[in-house]
């Protein structure tokens, strides 16, 4: 096929380098520009706008024996657990011992980073959380298939002129149209002193619950219930809207 078309195709290259060598004779030539001063009143622009961060600081976890690493990876896979147990049927689990997912458990602290020593320990206590749960019939009405149910439910909108993005641990909509917004605290309190703990905690996290309220407010009118549980004693706080 070459050999066909070499000669055309020479043409074309040659009346290219023609065309272009033609333009630039008949454009004016470039000039390098002279600098000028600049006149006595000129200042410099205004700063940009400083950026706003996509929402707050995240509030301060609580001071009880839930600060540690390990502590978060386990109510990390209680969250993720809780979510996979009501997508699945609360209902199956009632009744039933929930050992059989410790192996399931041990996968996802080991994906988290927890290390070989720690992990029986964790495991135990990830998996009598949510024994306590589906053991709770409180804790079933929560993971029961109720209108508009959602585990984990991710939104963004604007409050108070600043982009927040929030994670809903569950929510729901109750025979009554009251949308449940409900928060899973995986931290627990050994000793007296447990309504002590549970006020204190109310207060550390109604404010959060509150932000998910004038979030989903943005998007639907109805009553709202919010709602702390805390899985590792079984107890129910609500929390005021406001």
């Amino acid at each position: 096929l070459w050999p066909q078309l070499e000669e055309q195709y020479q043409q074309q290259f040659e009346q290219t380098d023609l065309d272009m060598l033609q333009q630039q004779q008949e454009g004016e030539a470039w000039v390098q520009p002279q600098p000028q001063r600049l006149s006595a009143v000129w200042q410099l622009p205004s700063a940009p706008q400083p950026i706003q961060p996509l929402s707050p600081l995240p509030e301060q976890q609580s001071v009880y024996q839930w600060g540690s690493s390990r502590a978060i990876h386990i109510g990390t896979v209680v969250h993720a657990l809780l979510q996979w147990i009501a997508e699945s049927g609360v209902e199956q689990w009632v009744g039933q011992s929930l050992q059989p997912l410790a192996m399931r458990v041990d996968q996802q602290l080991r994906q988290l980073g927890v290390v070989r020593e720690e992990r029986p320990g964790a495991v135990l206590r990830v998996v009598e959380a949510l024994q306590k749960v589906v053991d709770d019939p409180q804790g079933c009405y929560f993971l029961t298939q109720h209108e508009e149910a959602r585990s984990e439910w991710s939104l963004t909108a604007q409050l108070d002129g600043v982009l927040t993005h929030i994670t809903i641990d569950r929510s729901f909509i109750d025979a009554q149209g009251v949308r449940w917004i409900i928060d899973w605290k995986s931290s627990s309190h050994s000793g007296g002193g447990l309504e002590q703990f549970l006020d204190e905690e109310e207060v550390r996290y109604g404010p959060q619950l509150r932000k998910y309220a004038a979030v989903l407010k943005k998007l639907e009118q109805r009553p709202q219930k919010l709602v702390l549980y805390f899985p590792m004693h079984q107890q129910v706080r609500e929390v005021s809207v406001l």
